[in-house]
């Protein structure tokens, strides 16, 4: 899609408004977004400026903002004040220090709080496998417990054949 502004360039800037109950959106290159941005336009498309508006409003609903404002990371000193303001922590600690403050506003944002990004395909077969034979192993005790041995035998072939794959992944991956 070109640039509604210039007509030149692909548009990769994607802008709503909505002004007194009129939304509209405009598809700019980011040569205009910056241009319209210069001339005063109150857009932001930064991701810190869109990840702070985020913030600011998890904060104001999840606790006293004085009290925020005057936590320092044991590990930089760095405020919230100072994170608030630059969208940037200052040291790892730093998520350590504000985790009661940052954790609602990851799961706003990611809707889950454990992060499920794209894992190599090895890993994962490794992963699932591995999974897989915990949940043998806690079918075979059980089998044990209730003395059925002959499913018991069964689960611990199961077993013995994914450690066989789960070893054979790991060899090929080195």
């Amino acid at each position: 899609m070109l640039c509604e502004h210039c007509h030149q360039r692909q548009a990769h800037v994607h802008v709503s408004q909505t002004v007194n109950g009129q939304t509209r959106e405009s598809h700019l290159c980011e040569t205009c977004a910056l241009d319209l941005k210069e001339q005063g336009s109150s857009f932001s498309f930064s991701v810190q400026d869109f990840l702070k508006g985020f913030y600011e409003e998890a904060m104001d609903q999840e606790m006293n903002l004085d009290n925020a404002a005057a936590k320092k990371c044991s590990g930089c000193g760095q405020t919230y004040a100072d994170y608030k303001r630059t969208g940037v922590f200052g040291c790892p600690v730093c998520y350590k220090s504000f985790r009661l403050v940052i954790m609602p506003l990851v799961k706003r944002i990611q809707g889950h709080l454990q992060h499920t990004g794209k894992v190599p395909t090895k890993i994962e077969r490794v992963y699932r496998f591995e999974k897989k034979k915990q949940q043998l192993q806690s079918a075979l005790k059980e089998a044990v417990k209730r003395e059925s041995f002959e499913k018991a035998a069964e689960l611990r072939d199961q077993i013995v054949l994914l450690e066989q794959k789960i070893l054979h992944i790991k060899e090929g991956a080195s």
